[in-house]
């Protein structure tokens, strides 16, 4: 499961790019996709997935139905990105009930990350957690997951989101 998070080979046919100025990435939506900005700062690890803190992403046209959700904040410094997964993965548990997770430990955009995927949890979840730049990052992917199988889609189409995924400074 998203063991190796790496730059893309080429952009999809038709996608477009999206860049956060308040979240400090960038990546290509592929074609379809709609994208609802962030309104507001994060001020939780992990920020309630259909609030103002999160950029959404959404595939109309996929049967799974995925929400993408992208947030950051700024951490105290020297806070390592373990530290970090450990706030993230806190917050889901008290927050949410979320329970029960594997994890795999790949780089995103040349950062060491955790991913988290949790199937004890209101939707099937995965979760990314990385630091860049003395920011704390979560990336998600929300969505039904009942089945082994929609898990394996789930994850696939998550890398191939995350391929063209780059850090802004």
């Amino acid at each position: 499961m998203l063991a190796a998070i790496g730059p893309a080979a080429g952009v999809a046919a038709g996608g477009r790019p999206f860049t956060s100025l308040r979240n400090h990435y960038t990546i290509t939506l592929a074609p379809g996709w709609t994208v609802r900005p962030a309104t507001q700062n994060a001020s939780s690890p992990f920020p309630d997935p259909d609030g103002p803190e999160s950029d959404e992403f959404n595939d109309p046209g996929n049967p799974l139905f995925p929400t993408i959700g992208i947030s950051a904040q700024n951490l105290r410094a020297g806070t390592t990105p373990q530290q970090w997964a450990r706030r993230v993965t806190e917050t889901l548990h008290t927050t949410y009930g979320c329970s029960r997770h594997t994890q795999t430990s790949p780089r995103l955009a040349g950062e060491a990350a955790k991913v988290f995927a949790y199937t004890r949890c209101p939707q099937y979840l995965i979760v990314i957690a990385t630091v860049h730049d003395g920011r704390g990052y979560v990336l998600f992917w929300a969505g039904p997951g009942t089945e082994t199988r929609t898990r394996t889609q789930a994850a696939a189409a998550f890398d191939r989101f995350l391929r063209t995924f780059r850090f802004i400074n």
